[in-house]
């Protein structure tokens, strides 16, 4: 598990004392994943694609380092007013989202809108 926010990191941590799941926990820079090459089969962006700057270089890099066959796979906001989430104005729509994947280049993007009533879901190898 990576993350900037070193809180996120102890929370993990202090949960898998229980779990004892085969999780290694690590903090890196806002712009860098810090993944080794063929490190990952999946990486997971939950509600915070957004706060990423430099979206497609960030991605490109994920990309590099995930093992053959692996994929990427983004939930975040629709961009709609809603209940839950962040304001309208820093949510991105799956559009926008798919167009960043495909410069970072992603092959096969599958996208649903559906299976979740206030998210997206993203799927991009």
């Amino acid at each position: 598990a990576i993350d900037i926010d070193e809180r996120f990191l102890n929370y993990i941590e202090e949960k898998n004392k229980t779990l004892q799941l085969p999780v290694e926990t690590r903090l890196v820079e806002p712009d860098d994943p810090q993944l080794k090459p063929g490190e990952a089969d999946i990486v997971l962006i939950v509600d915070t694609y957004h706060h990423i700057e430099n979206r497609p270089t960030y991605f490109a890099r994920v990309r590099e380092n995930l093992k053959p066959g692996g994929a990427l796979v983004v939930v975040d906001f629709k961009k709609e007013e809603m209940p839950v989430g962040p304001p309208l104005e820093m949510k991105l729509d799956a559009n926008t989202v798919v167009e960043e994947l495909k410069k970072a280049g992603y092959q096969t993007i599958t996208v649903d809108d559906t299976s979740l009533p206030y998210q997206y879901l993203i799927i991009a190898k």
